[in-house]
C-alpha cells in the first residue's frame, strides 16, 4: 500500500472539512427522520441486548411476512445516531420492505471490533424476532452507509453458527455499502481519526472486509 502523509489522509477521510455546510446536511437528517416517525408506526428503542446504545428502532411493513432491511448508521463509528437516520424507512416501506434501524455505542468508548459484533447481535436479534413485526428472518439484507457500510461488509464475513448455534450459515446474503470503509489501513494512517478510534494492526488485519475472502455461497 503506497503510504501519505498525515495530512494527505487527513484531507482525504476528514469529510467534515471537505463539506463544511455538514451541519446543513445532518439537521435535515434529523428534521426528516422526526417527520416519519410521527408519520409511520414505528417500535422505537428496543432492546437488542444490554450493552450501551443496544436498542433498535423497527418500521414494519404493511404486509406480513416483509422483506427486512437492516439499516446501519454512519459516523465513522464515534458520531450520529439512530434517531438521526429514520428518514430511510418511509422508502423501503414503500417497496414492502420492514426496516430494523440499530444503535451502536460510540468510539472512543469502544473499539470497532466491539462494534462489529454488536451488529452481529443486532442482526441476530432480528433474525430470532422480526417475524413478531410481519418481517420474513428468511429475508434480511443489511444496507449501511460510510462506518455502516463497513458495518454492513462485516455481516457478509459473519460465521453465524458459531455466534448461536440456532442461527443458519447464511443469515445475510445481501448486503448494500454506501461509501463504505473496506480496508482500515488508511483509516489507522488519518489523525482525524486515529486517537478515536484507537486502531491497531490486528484491528486493522481482522476488520478489514477487502481483505476477506469472498463468503461462500450455496
Amino acid at each position: 500500500m503506497t503510504k501519505h502523509d498525515g495530512a494527505w489522509y487527513d484531507r482525504m477521510y476528514n469529510n467534515r472539512a471537505l463539506v463544511p455546510e455538514h451541519e446543513t446536511h445532518f439537521a435535515r437528517w434529523r428534521d426528516t427522520s422526526a417527520q416519519a416517525r410521527k408519520a409511520h408506526r414505528c417500535m422505537l428503542d428496543v432492546a437488542y441486548g444490554h450493552g450501551p446504545n443496544e436498542s433498535l428502532d423497527i418500521f414494519p411493513a404493511e404486509q406480513a411476512q416483509a422483506p427486512v432491511v437492516v439499516f446501519i448508521h454512519g459516523g465513522y463509528w464515534r458520531s450520529l445516531d439512530k434517531s438521526e437516520h429514520s428518514f430511510v424507512a418511509p422508502v423501503f416501506k414503500n417497496l414492502g420492505a420492514l426496516t430494523v434501524v440499530p444503535n451502536y455505542a460510540l468510539a472512543p468508548a469502544v473499539t470497532i471490533p466491539e462494534i462489529v459484533m454488536q451488529m452481529v447481535k443486532a442482526t441476530a436479534w432480528a433474525y430470532h424476532n422480526v417475524h413478531r413485526f410481519g418481517g420474513d428472518p428468511s429475508r434480511i439484507s443489511v444496507i449501511g452507509h460510510s462506518a455502516g457500510g463497513h458495518l454492513a461488509t462485516m455481516m457478509l464475513a459473519c460465521d453465524w453458527p458459531a455466534y448461536a448455534s440456532d442461527l443458519p450459515a447464511h443469515l445475510v446474503t445481501k448486503a448494500l455499502s454506501i461509501s463504505g470503509l473496506y480496508e482500515l489501513e488508511s483509516v489507522q494512517a488519518t489523525p482525524y481519526l486515529k486517537d478515536s478510534l484507537r486502531l491497531t494492526d490486528d484491528v486493522v488485519l481482522r476488520n478489514s472486509p477487502a481483505w476477506m475472502p469472498a463468503p461462500k455461497q450455496g
